[in-house]
């Protein structure tokens, strides 16, 4: 009899250990689920994603609605500029969830943690920087796939793989400055390309997709505590914080506006 008490009560006490521990990540978990629902916003007409509030949605869906009533029919819309289009909406939706992510690990472990959160600030990170860079490369080859729905058509070839490849920044630049030199998307084009945050988040994604993890510096004013005043990631030579994400998610939109404005503006006035 006492033996079963005994079970019984060691039966209860581990279920109640397992509540507790159930109830604190079970909150954890639930908390970061609605963070991330709480960023999300607008639900795109494109492909029904619900994309973070500061997606400039306004004009994404300005872009579609002009070039989708005019040329849906078209190959070059639905095979090139569907398909750019719907890779900036879910690539800034995952640089939107690296930066939550990132913010949060930084909250809870500081700048020098250990393994496995060393590891998970690094992936998010990557994710963060190669989904950056990723929107624009999208947004550079809509523009080359809508100069190919326009008089000057010859001018953007997009027939084999080949041509697919040899799309980029200083080539669709180049292109739309030989086929409309007085437009006056070319000022826009070339100060997107020119400003220094869209350079910075290049190189960034250069270095971190085919270079290196960059080794981490910490600094510690005499007298302090031995927790970090200032950390930098060398090899990037930027600041890590909880800002190094955030405020290079604001010039991403900051840029992606200007460039769907632009591109909106040039559809109306030439296609």
């Amino acid at each position: 009899m006492e033996a079963t008490i005994l079970v019984l009560g060691a039966v209860v006490f581990v279920f109640g250990i397992v509540s507790v521990l159930y109830g604190t990540f079970g909150r954890k978990e639930r908390r970061h689920h609605s963070q991330s629902e709480e960023v999300m916003g607008r639900v795109l007409s494109i492909n029904g994603l619900a994309v973070p509030d500061d997606f400039p949605a306004d004009q994404f869906e300005a872009v579609y609605t002009k070039l989708g009533s005019t040329y849906g029919g078209r190959d070059e819309y639905r095979v090139f500029i569907i398909g750019a289009l719907n890779a900036i909406a879910y690539r800034f939706t995952a640089l939107a969830e690296y930066d939550e992510s990132f913010r949060a690990l930084i909250a809870a472990h500081g700048t020098g943690p250990g393994q496995p959160f060393r590891h998970r600030q690094e992936r998010d990170l990557f994710g963060f920087f190669s989904n950056v860079f990723s929107v624009f490369e999208a947004l550079c080859f809509a523009l080359f796939a809508i100069g190919a729905l326009s008089t000057a058509s010859a001018k953007f070839p997009l027939a084999t793989n080949d041509d697919e490849r040899k799309v980029s920044w200083g080539k669709m630049r180049e292109t739309y400055r030989s086929a409309f030199p007085a437009d006056p998307i070319l000022n826009v084009l070339d100060n997107i390309a020119k400003d220094f945050a869209f350079e910075e988040l290049r190189d960034i994604r250069n270095i971190l997709t085919h270079r290196a993890v960059g080794a981490r510096s910490f600094e510690v004013s005499a007298g302090s505590s031995t927790r970090p005043e200032t950390t930098t990631i060398d090899r990037l030579n930027i600041s890590l914080d909880a800002t190094t994400t955030a405020y290079r998610r604001r010039d991403v939109v900051m840029l992606l506006r200007l460039g769907l404005n632009a591109t909106h503006k040039f559809a109306e006035a030439r296609l």
